[in-house]
């Protein structure tokens, strides 16, 4: 079963400039993220104008801004999963940089012990 979110999230994703669902669904309507004019536009000839622009003419705000559309297409997991990895890197050179510095620190000692 593909992930809801809210028209009103999507809006705050777009202000965030967060990375967007590429396909979403909407009623019947199967909707693709255009980064340009960041808006969802029709892939189907009976949704085939900007999604945005259509809500907003049409529709009172308090009547569609808290639906949801259906994700159908996203790559939000595959960020999440380069965010654990880049986590997961920066904590690796933490400890390398951490086993460097006691490297040092104690050639530093030895150095001084000798002279």
């Amino acid at each position: 079963m593909n992930k809801k979110i809210r028209i009103i999230d999507i809006l705050n994703m777009i202000s965030q400039e967060q990375e967007m669902p590429k396909k979403i669904k909407y009623r019947d309507d199967i909707l693709k993220y255009d980064k340009d004019c960041q808006d969802y536009i029709g892939v189907k000839e009976t949704g085939s104008g900007s999604f945005f622009n259509f809500l907003f003419v049409n529709a009172p705000t308090l009547n569609f801004i808290n639906d949801y559309v259906e994700i159908l297409e996203d790559n939000t997991e595959d960020i999440e999963e380069l965010n654990k990895l880049f986590e997961q890197i920066g904590y690796d050179v933490g400890k390398i940089t951490m086993e460097i510095a006691k490297g040092l620190e104690k050639a530093i000692k030895e150095s001084r012990k000798e002279k």
